[in-house]
């Protein structure tokens, strides 16, 4: 009996293992996807190969991070924010700094006009990296500031929402 309970609890945790080993949730905070995705929103992503990713797809990235004048800019709030002291740069982050974004271009692919000043690579993009924006452009950090992301920092696709 013993030995039927601990290998149903040994199935069980290598099902969640193997799960977590494909499937990603990501719980939205910002704006910079709206009205696609509202910030507190969450959705499921499915780690795939790259190969498989498609212009339009909205993908989960490991981002860069943002510097001190850019934070605050995707934040839910449109109230300004009032220093009582002079601000200093954040504590050092730990943790993964994903973003959601949607892939604009992949390689081989023109080079969106509203990062054409970014890049500097020529007019398509090189193999090895994408072009990703967000969807509200006003409130997102993305390859208008920071250029073409490697292919390699593409965790996974979004494949669903999560019904709040």
């Amino acid at each position: 009996m013993i030995w039927a309970v601990f290998g149903a609890i040994t199935a069980a945790l290598a099902v969640l293992l193997w799960l977590r080993s494909r499937v990603v949730y990501v719980k939205i905070s910002g704006r910079s996807m709206e009205p696609t995705f509202e910030h507190g929103d969450s959705v499921v992503a499915r780690r795939v190969r790259t190969s498989r990713l498609r212009t339009g797809d909205v993908v989960v990235v490991d981002g860069p991070r943002a510097t001190v004048d850019q934070i605050g800019r995707g934040l839910p709030s449109r109230t300004p924010i009032v220093a009582r002291e002079p601000l200093s740069a954040p504590p050092p982050a730990t943790g993964p700094n994903w973003v959601i974004k949607r892939v604009a271009a992949m390689p081989g692919e023109p080079v969106p006009q509203a990062v054409a000043g970014v890049v500097t690579s020529g007019p398509v993009v090189p193999p090895g990296f994408l072009v990703v924006l967000g969807d509200n452009s006003e409130n997102s950090i993305d390859s208008r500031q920071h250029g073409m992301f490697p292919l390699g920092k593409v965790l996974a696709k979004v494949v669903r929402t999560v019904p709040r």
